[in-house]
């Protein structure tokens, strides 16, 4: 069962189930940190959320999961991309996927209790004896360990037992639901058909950002979102700084760089631009040797391998040596011959001897963990590298790139010397330089318009004191000069505050739903008949094609992967080329149409019969319970939209 959960995460019932999982198994959800169960007095009221078939969700519940599902997104993103910043998250997505968790438990729970399901103490018992966290080094449960890890985290054991019970509730519903779901023969050769056939699309996107970079919210627009949003204004401390920036884009126009620069570079850099490595021909004999050997072994070993070293400094070859001492059987009877190889190919110590070597030379015996070694290097290979003439272009952006960035600071550091002793205003017209005011910013805050590196700024900002010049502070690719002008206590940010933060909001997501009606417009044409390529020409658009992917794949080629997208596309037909809506994934709106179809192989069904079942199983269950659900919210959820949008 916990594996179609995962297959199918997505859907808000396995999310549901997730809260309780997660909360039971100290998931994702952060249970272990005493924080993030701590309430915010902003959110302590018991008032409804939500009524729920006459149940309530309170507000403390619905805050309680939302903190641990925010830290939740915070965790699993920095696991995979390192530091995100705070307003990455969706927050109203989440906040609704958190109240649909909370009102399926609800659900369910009524349904268990009409159903007649209950979960013993002793199953429950069962179930907290499983988990990792409650057990002693010996892997067994103790009861000291779980009262103790509980009272840390301030959760009564009644509190916690309670969790388990609904979780198995939750649990037990689900199979009752799903059970009775199968997926037949005909069904799942069916399914192969669909999902494993090859299609062709024909797309085109229209860019948001492109299109109507120009426009802006409307005042009313602006002060709806200011008024509807109280808690996104109710600020911490915010600082305001000025700055000068040094793009090194713009000293790259006068950076000059010679050839002699360019070929000096090169050779400093060859090592990036092997073709080949060195390579080396070496032979050896070996004289085995356990690691832990005692030492009158090593030394018999040693005398032996020193013998074989006389032979040889008396004129025996070293091929004719190797067939008759060598304990290496797959290559003694090769004269020991290793053949070519490339540097890195042997263990440490035996490289480090044999590239050490002269050609013809023989080293002396070398200790490794298979016993001792006497290595001769037979030939030698230098490594080969990528021609001057072929990084030449890719070498002259890193040169001018790097002497710009000098040149840059060159500057800075002149500015940075009149800043401080005439003051940033002076040294703007001394230098003929923008001197920017930047909007409020908390610490650690990314994405201020006009401060590519704002993230990096804002934090160091919060260490400054009032009118502290800063040194020249190295962006990721600019270079600037701040002066901390204010400092604000916490507070409601006023309007004229706000703006700079709420423009940000705004702008992407009118562009974004104006571009949406000029694709769906596009859309409708092209179901009444209208041609692709006329379609593209007139919007102005480059008409792609995706090439053949299987129906069923997870991402499409160029475009990405999304759930959504794989629906939109995946019951396309001849007779039904055209999706019912368009597509829209960074800020680009997607235009599709069904161009060629290339049937599944026949051959592959018996093969790929198993898995599929599992699949058309899962999603029909999946199905089925979704169903089921929406059955069972008609008419009896009531969310109190009041408290619901005083939780931020």
């Amino acid at each position: 069962m916990l594996s179609w959960f995962r297959k199918y995460s997505k859907s808000w019932m396995v999310k549901a189930f997730y809260v309780l999982v997660a909360i039971t198994f100290f998931g994702g959800f952060g249970i272990l940190s005493v924080d993030w169960l701590k309430k915010k007095p902003a959110e302590e009221s018991k008032e409804a959320v939500a009524i729920v078939n006459g149940e309530d969700i309170s507000a403390q519940d619905f805050n309680k999961s939302y903190e641990r599902a925010k830290r939740a997104w915070y965790e699993r993103m920095s696991r995979l991309y390192g530091e995100i910043p705070e307003n990455l998250l969706d927050t109203e997505a989440l906040k609704q996927d958190v109240l649909d968790e909370l009102v399926g438990q609800a659900l369910l729970g009524q349904e268990a209790k009409k159903l007649g399901i209950k979960v013993s103490n002793s199953e429950v018992s069962i179930q907290i004896s499983q988990i990792p966290y409650f057990k002693d080094q010996t892997g067994a449960f103790n009861q000291n360990v779980y009262k103790n890890t509980l009272n840390r985290l301030q959760v009564t054991p009644e509190e916690f037992e309670e969790e388990i019970r609904q979780q198995l509730l939750v649990s037990r519903v689900t199979n009752l639901i799903v059970a009775p779901v199968q997926a037949g023969e005909d069904e799942v050769k069916a399914y192969y058909q669909k999902s494993s056939e090859e299609i062709n699309l024909d797309y085109f996107f229209l860019d948001a950002e492109g299109r109507y970079g120009k426009l802006k919210p409307t005042e009313k627009e602006m002060e709806d979102y200011y008024q509807s949003h109280p808690k996104d204004f109710d600020w911490p401390e915010v600082r305001k700084i000025e700055y000068f920036r040094f793009p090194i884009a713009d000293f790259e126009k006068i950076a000059q760089i010679s050839e002699a620069d360019l070929k000096d570079y090169y050779e400093k850099s060859k090592d990036r631009y092997q073709a080949k490595p060195e390579q080396g021909h070496f032979r050896h004999i070996l004289i085995k040797l356990a690691e832990n050997a005692a030492e009158p072994e090593v030394k018999k070993a040693k005398d032996k391998a020193d013998k074989i070293i006389d032979e040889f400094m008396r004129g025996e070859k070293f091929a004719e040596l190797a067939k008759r001492y060598s304990e290496d059987s797959e290559t003694a009877i090769n004269g020991g011959d290793l053949g070519w190889a490339g540097r890195g190919t042997f263990i440490p110590e035996f490289e480090k001897a044999g590239y050490e070597l002269a050609p013809g030379e023989i080293s002396a015996p070398i200790r490794t963990k298979y016993g001792f070694h006497i290595i001769q290097l037979e030939e030698l290979k230098p490594a080969e590298y990528k021609p001057l003439e072929e990084v030449r272009e890719e070498l002259k952006k890193e040169l001018i790139r790097n002497q710009a960035h000098l040149l840059a600071q060159e500057k800075a550091e002149a500015v940075l010397k009149d800043c401080l002793g005439k003051g940033m205003k002076e040294a703007a017209k001394k230098y003929q330089l923008e001197l920017r005011p930047s909007e409020y910013f908390k610490k650690g805050e990314s994405d201020l318009e006009g401060l590519p590196d704002s993230r990096y700024i804002t934090e160091e900002a919060f260490y400054m004191n009032l009118e502290e010049i800063s040194e020249v502070f190295s962006g990721i690719d600019d270079l600037y000069i701040f002066e901390l002008l204010e400092i604000k206590d916490s507070h409601q940010a006023t309007r004229e505050e706000a703006n700079p933060k709420i423009l940000r909001k705004l702008e992407p997501e009118i562009r974004l739903a104006k571009t949406k009606e000029d694709a769906r417009k596009a859309l409708e044409a092209l179901s009444k008949g209208a041609s692709m390529p006329q379609l593209a020409k007139k919007e102005k658009a480059e008409l792609k094609e995706t090439g053949f992917f299987q129906r069923g794949a997870k991402s499409l080629p160029e475009i990405g992967s999304s759930e959504d997208l794989t629906k939109l596309i995946f019951n396309l037909t001849s007779q039904e080329p055209v999706p019912k809506d368009v597509y829209d994934a960074a800020g680009k709106v997607y235009v599709f149409q069904l161009k060629a179809v290339k049937p599944a192989d026949p051959a592959k069904f018996e093969e790929e019969k198993a898995g599929l079942q599992k699949t058309l199983l899962s999603k029909k269950q999946q199905e089925t319970f979704d169903r089921y659900l929406e059955n069972l919210k008609k008419d009896k959820v009531k969310v109190i939209s009041e408290i619901y949008q005083q939780i931020e």
